[in-house]
Parts: C-alpha cells; structure tokens; sequence
C-alpha cells in the first residue's frame, strides 16, 4: 500500500464557495495537509491513501467548476480561474500532518518559508 501527495495549483481560491469544498472534502476523506493562499498562487497539498487520492482528484479536476469565475490579475486583465495537479509524490508510509490547515501568506517570502518549512522538507526527509 502506498500514501500519496498531490499538489494542485489553482489560480484564484478566494471564492468562500470553492474554499470549503476543498476543505470539506478533505476532511470528510480524512485526508492532511495544508492549503497556501497567496494573491498570484494558491497551493493545495493534501496527503491520504490511493482511494482518498483517487476521489480527491476527481473532485479537484472534474467536480468544482472552476471555470465558471473569472478574476483580474494585477494588470486588470480578466483570466479564467482553473486548478492543475502539479506534481504527486507516492510514499511507503504516511508523514507527520494531522489535519488540513489553510494559511494565508500576505507576502512572497512567507509564502516560500511556510511551502517550505511545512511541505517540501516533509518530503526530503
């Protein structure tokens, strides 16, 4: 059996909607990790079995329309919101997360430490 973590990257998470079918949906699967906000990226990192990671990327990919919003990034130009699986990362055994957790990052090198501190070193090791 194998543990999975799938970073998704979606353009505008700022809709209340969309953000508690993310959060929602992960704790109902029981999943862990973590969601970045940022004003130019949002990362979701979450962490769960094969079934678990199997019926959350269905959800993040097919079931939330991301489409349906659009947003103005900081040139005011209208962009059409969707979410894209970055990278996954199987593992053997599960890590040290316990639950979802959402941090908002008001600026670029927060953003980075969190990511890092709380992710990526977690993967390494």
């Amino acid at each position: 059996m194998y543990y999975g973590k799938p970073f998704f990257r979606v353009r505008n998470l700022a809709s209340p909607s969309k953000k508690f079918k993310v959060e929602t949906n992960a704790k109902q699967l029981y999943m862990t990790g973590c969601v970045v906000l940022f004003d130019d990226i949002n990362v979701v990192v979450v962490e769960g079995g094969p079934k678990q990671l199997k019926k959350y990327k269905q959800l993040m990919m097919n079931r939330i329309k991301w489409d349906e919003e659009t947003y103005s990034d900081k040139d005011g130009n209208k962009m059409d919101n969707k979410c894209e699986l970055v990278w996954e990362v199987r593992f053997t055994k599960i890590l040290n997360i316990f639950h979802l957790f959402i941090q908002s990052c008001p600026t670029g090198s927060n953003k980075s430490s969190h990511v890092w501190r709380n992710e990526v070193q977690a993967i390494l090791v």
